[in-house]
């Protein structure tokens, strides 16, 4: 599929289903690679949770939240699976500024989003929903 008939076609999808070939990902993740990024800082690292692995994150992310009472606990748990159960495949993206490189902080969070663009716009070309 072309560049220019990916991006206008590409919608957020609320469900998504199946699997992506482990060759697909190391393409998706070599588009992200080509973003702009001053002095090559890379300042960003995508973590790819699969299917078997979303519970510790999910264990994560509640332990992460503060403290709340238990029916607040039991309402953030059930967002929480809401949101991480609507595809196979989380792929977060962390970013760590270098604040000593020279380089604005602000063109680095720009590089970082321009990189989950090229990731979206890849795994679409490819025939993936994001």
């Amino acid at each position: 599929m072309s560049i220019v008939k990916t991006i206008p076609e590409r919608r957020s999808q609320p469900r998504v289903e199946g699997e992506i070939a482990p060759a697909e990902l190391e393409i998706i993740f070599k588009c992200a690679l080509t973003a702009s990024d001053h002095k090559r800082l890379h300042p960003w690292r995508f973590v790819l949770c699969h299917p078997e692995h979303k519970q510790a994150l999910k264990d994560l992310i509640l332990a992460a939240r503060s403290p709340e009472s238990e029916e607040a606990h039991l309402a953030s748990m059930e967002r929480v699976e809401r949101r991480l159960d609507f595809a196979p495949h989380i792929v977060s993206c962390l970013l760590l500024i270098n604040r000593g490189s020279g380089v604005p902080e602000i063109k680095q969070v720009l590089s970082a989003g321009a990189s989950i663009q090229n990731v979206i716009i890849a795994a679409k070309s490819l025939g993936y929903s994001c």
